[in-house]
């Protein structure tokens, strides 16, 4: 339990992606919001792999949550270098190790687009080392990942009232669509129907927000 002031408890989603001027971002109001700093320092909570619905169709995605000063959830595809690299430093800390901080730092590849990870102790500071990817059954690390990290108990979804009571209200501030749907975008759905309960509230406040600015 955190006391006295913080982030939101939702999950803030972390895109992970080389465009250029920084590895990642979060979206901020439909924008790109660019992080400067090249590593995050936090304890691994959750691995899972996820469908979602995107501008080329749909996709599966692998989810890392990580917990620090908020949750993070780190959001890339299920074949990219970043997701290897995650998955051959999950294999390689204990699981005492995974109870614990670590630091993961991030650094351009030598491929367009590519994003590579490595992983260190926050402590001793000592990187952690890891498999070759050499010969990587990467079909196996990613079970191993999901059976060490994965959720049994999913949140639970909005029901379709609330659903269509959230639907009634965006309609008040003029949002579009498009709009709507990067607003779910920044909290990690790509549908209406995949709002969790915990995240309900902040979205349902943050269309608030917006019918206020509007009046």
């Amino acid at each position: 339990m955190k006391l006295g002031f913080h982030a939101p408890l939702t999950r803030l989603y972390i895109f992970i992606k080389n465009e250029g001027n920084a590895c990642w971002y979060y979206l901020d109001d439909g924008q790109k919001r660019y992080i400067r700093e090249s590593a995050l320092t936090g304890i691994l909570r959750r691995f899972e792999i996820k469908e979602v619905q995107t501008s080329f169709g749909n996709e599966e995605k692998a989810d890392f949550e990580i917990v620090a000063d908020r949750r993070y959830v780190l959001r890339s595809g299920v074949d990219t270098a970043f997701t290897r690299g995650m998955l051959l430093a999950i294999a390689a800390l204990s699981d005492e190790q995974l109870k614990r901080a670590i630091s993961l730092e991030l650094k351009v590849g030598d491929e367009k687009a590519n994003v590579l990870v490595s992983a260190r102790d926050p402590e001793t500071f000592e990187p952690i080392r890891t498999g070759s990817w050499e010969n990587a059954n990467w079909n196996e690390l990613m079970e191993s990942a999901i059976a060490r990290l994965g959720s049994s108990q999913p949140e639970p979804t909005i029901s379709e009232k609330q659903y269509q009571d959230l639907l009634a209200k965006v309609k008040l501030t003029g949002y579009t669509m498009a709009r709507f749907s990067e607003l779910l975008l920044k909290y990690g759905f790509s549908r209406g129907n995949e709002i969790t309960q915990g995240s309900y509230p902040q979205i349902w406040a943050e269309v608030g927000d917006r019918i206020k600015l509007k009046s």
